[in-house]
């Protein structure tokens, strides 16, 4: 007995549905938040990039608002001074940071982001010394310079009116953070950097 095409057609749709599941989302079908969020976070990101892993944004209707959001969150202030301080991105290690100038404070300072997921960005925060005999961590380490040829980061602490002013460097270590390497000072801004702490290579005993 022949079948009728009107009742094979149900039954091999049907069969198709067990064998490989529901049938692929089709264009317009409503996207979920996250995944909405996701999306816009990435075209901005694209948009603002264009590709490049280091560059510079000058312009505050330019930085990304997802890094925006989070930097007011943050505290960080960065509109007033962003065309004398660009924000500064960048590609090390694995990982992708963002160096911002920030305020409040008499001279502001410097704040790394790391972007390395674009939606959950976060605060890096920075070894220093705390008076009299240890070390501590900061999320404002100072002005920060990036020597591109040594890999070093070095971040100086103070402004014109300070009494003594500290100078840092940094090695940057993906996962690890900042590991300080060097920490200078000096009494004045007419006086030569002194170290008062040199990190050496660690002497693990031996079993």
């Amino acid at each position: 007995m022949r079948v009728a095409a009107s009742q094979l057609s149900p039954l091999i749709l049907a069969v198709a549905m067990l064998l490989f599941g529901p049938a692929p989302a089709v264009p317009g079908e409503e996207l979920s938040d996250a995944e909405r969020t996701r999306r816009e976070v990435l075209q901005e990101w694209s948009r603002v990039s264009k590709g490049q892993t280091n560059f510079e944004v000058s312009d505050p209707e330019l930085v990304p608002k997802f890094l925006a959001h989070f930097a007011r969150q943050s505290g960080c202030v960065y509109e007033p001074d962003i065309k004398k301080h660009p924000i500064r991105f960048m590609r090390i290690e694995g990982r992708r940071l963002s160096i911002i100038f920030c305020r409040p404070g008499i001279s502001g300072s410097d704040q790394v982001f790391d972007l390395t997921e674009l939606q959950k960005p976060r605060v890096v925060l920075f070894p220093v010394a705390a008076y009299p005999d240890g070390f501590g961590t900061t999320d404002r380490p100072g002005s920060i310079e990036y020597q591109q040829d040594t890999g070093i980061f070095r971040a100086e602490i103070g402004s014109d009116t300070s009494q003594s002013l500290g100078r840092y460097s940094y090695r940057y270590q993906g996962y690890d953070g900042f590991v300080v390497a060097r920490v200078e000072v000096k009494k004045d801004l007419a006086s030569e950097w002194t170290t008062i702490w040199s990190a050496v290579p660690w002497n693990i005993p031996s079993r």
